[in-house]
């Protein structure tokens, strides 16, 4: 139904700032997004998992942002969660959206996975690059 990003991303973070006082939350964002047909429960469950990778990936230390752009030419909302973490490997990079793949010790493998299935609901698409200098950027975006 008719949704606002914003609230969405903000709820999210509150859930981990006070959790994680060694780790710098930073949101960007732009005021001017369109409310979009959302299922707010699933869209808060991509953006929980995204950011639990991230904070299992700068152990604890280090800092996590969120930008939330609207491209009005294009008509697309541009959702980024980024780390300054060690990053991914070109080779992870290629697997990790696959069911029960994982870098970690812990988990099924599942987060990444539950995520595209949510981004690809909704009609959107989701991709991950390297966050120069360091870290890794998960890029989410959505139609209009």
């Amino acid at each position: 139904k008719p949704c606002e990003l914003l609230p969405i991303i903000e709820e999210t973070v509150a859930l981990y700032k006070d959790g994680h006082p060694a780790i710098r939350f930073e949101t960007r964002l732009t005021d001017a997004i369109p409310i979009m047909n959302l299922d707010r429960k699933q869209i808060k469950q991509a953006m929980i998992n995204l950011v639990d990778n991230a904070i299992a990936s700068i152990k604890n230390d280090g800092d996590i942002l969120i930008t939330l752009i609207h491209d009005p030419i294009l008509k697309i909302v541009r959702l980024e969660v980024s780390d300054n973490g060690p990053g991914i490997s070109d080779e992870d990079k290629t697997r990790l959206f696959e069911p029960y793949f994982s870098t970690k010790k812990a988990g099924m493998g599942l987060g990444l996975t539950i995520v595209r299935a949510i981004v690809s609901d909704h009609n959107g698409m989701i991709r991950v690059q390297d966050n120069h200098p360091k870290g890794a950027k998960f890029i989410i975006e959505f139609q209009a």
